[in-house]
């Protein structure tokens, strides 16, 4: 005998507690995490910060398994690049500090690596590498097809749009809608969504106010959400 599928829990309403700024969330059913609190200081730091504050935190993030080089053959390489684009249009004495003290000092830098050496071909090996060839992969999920566009014709009127004129374009890469929400879910980001739509409140000694941040905490998140849970 078959063991039944046990009943879905019912919603029930889940209050946070206040945080310092006197912010908390009223869910409709409790959230399984609150993605802001792997939020670290990377993730909520400006990009425009100084450079000695961003590296500083980005020294905290887990490095990749990719060689972190690439596309350039090895570090030396990406080291002289780095710095090349780095420094402003006249080369100034702190360049130069920079350039000995963050390339040619590096642990992994080879003099060797530099024989043969041409910027002008590793800037093209960049410019390849960030060319559209990349992103519109198919091991990505990218489709390559056409289009056929319904076209006007001067002093002349159709009876419907199909019966006009048509005109074909080729080379449009596109990804099916369902394999772009499945990769967003599935992304490292998908960490960071708020799954889970509530009402951002601003608690003080005079009164509790709704507060808005962002779509997950408005009123036509939770309307659509509450049409998604009203479809079970």
């Amino acid at each position: 005998m078959s063991t039944p599928d046990p009943e879905p829990e019912a919603d029930v309403e889940f209050t946070t507690e206040p945080n310092s700024f006197g912010l908390y969330g009223q869910y409709t059913r409790k959230p399984r995490a609150d993605p802001e609190d792997i939020l670290t200081l990377v993730d909520l730091a400006d990009d425009d910060m100084p450079e000695q504050y961003h590296s500083g935190l980005a020294a905290t993030e887990v490095p990749s398994s990719v060689n972190f080089f690439y596309p350039f053959p090895n570090a030396t390489v990406f080291w002289y690049v780095n710095w090349y684009l780095g420094i402003s249009g006249t080369l100034l004495a702190a360049d130069l500090d920079r350039l000995a003290r963050d390339v040619i000092s590096s642990d992994d830098f080879n003099r060797e690596d530099l024989q043969n050496f041409s910027m002008a071909w590793e800037l093209a090996r960049l410019d390849k590498h960030r060319s559209t060839d990349v992103p519109f992969s198919a091991k990505d999920g990218w489709k390559k097809g056409l289009v056929m566009l319904h076209i006007p014709k001067v002093k002349h009127s159709y009876a419907s749009e199909s019966a006009s004129l048509q005109f074909q374009v080729s080379g449009i890469y596109y990804h099916l809608l369902l394999e772009v929400i499945k990769a967003a879910c599935q992304s490292d980001q998908a960490k960071q969504y708020h799954w889970v739509p509530f009402e951002l409140v601003h608690q003080s000694p005079l009164a509790h106010q709704r507060a808005y941040t962002d779509i997950y905490n408005s009123d036509a998140m939770l309307e659509e959400d509450a049409k998604i849970r009203a479809l079970g």
